[in-house]
């Protein structure tokens, strides 16, 4: 099972089943990039770093970004060095990825950032290699919303899941039954959540707009 959450709200916008014997969760993975909007930044788990997956996902649609953490070892090379830790790196894939995927390249041309996080290099990876419009300073701080990611999967297996290693389900067709129950369970109350936020953030605008009102 994968699953795609939008950052501020965590409400599930796409999820992918499928049996670890048949499928990867790379494959799964690619089965979202269709249904992912054009003109969107998904930033994936390290475990998803798949060269391929990642050529698939920014030709699927328009303007279809990836962020991701640069894999330990990974080789690549320097195309043209912006600045001390700002890179456009190029690498390769293996032929068996290019053999998998109709219309994968060679190479892939990517963005290096680098930053010093409490005494360790991160290293991220991305997509929005234009330099002019994709700010350093703002990738960089959508990278750090990637906790509100593993905040809200969190959510989902401790309180729904009751923190269970496994499902009640036995059979493969009532597993994914189950999910679909677990996965519609959590929207239902992340959407009630963000509606509540909402109307209380209108209800408090509403109130200050009254109050100014009044002193003036």
């Amino acid at each position: 099972m994968v699953c795609q959450m939008e950052v501020t709200s965590h409400l599930l916008s796409g999820v992918a089943f499928g049996s670890v014997a048949e499928t990867s969760k790379v494959v799964l993975a690619a089965r979202l990039a269709e249904q992912t909007p054009a003109q969107s930044l998904t930033i994936m788990d390290k475990g998803f770093y798949a060269l391929d997956l990642l050529h698939h996902w920014q030709i699927s649609g328009m303007e279809k970004h990836w962020m991701i953490p640069l894999r330990k070892g990974a080789q690549y090379r320097v195309k043209e060095r912006a600045s001390p830790g700002h890179e456009m790196v190029e690498l390769s894939l293996t032929p068996q990825a290019r053999k998998k995927w109709s219309g994968a390249l060679a190479t892939l041309t990517a963005r290096l950032l680098s930053k010093e996080v409490s005494g360790r290099t991160v290293q991220i990876l991305t997509s929005m290699c234009d330099l002019l419009r994709y700010l350093r300073a703002n990738i960089m701080d959508l990278y750090g919303h990637r906790c509100e990611i593993e905040h809200g999967f969190r959510k989902m297996k401790q309180h729904l899941l009751n923190n269970e290693l496994t499902l009640g389900s036995k059979k493969p067709e009532l597993v994914r039954q189950e999910l679909w129950g677990v996965a519609l369970a959590y929207n239902l109350l992340r959407f009630m959540m963000a509606q509540m936020a909402y109307n209380i953030k209108i209800q408090s605008l509403i109130s200050w707009d009254l109050n100014r009102r009044r002193c003036i």
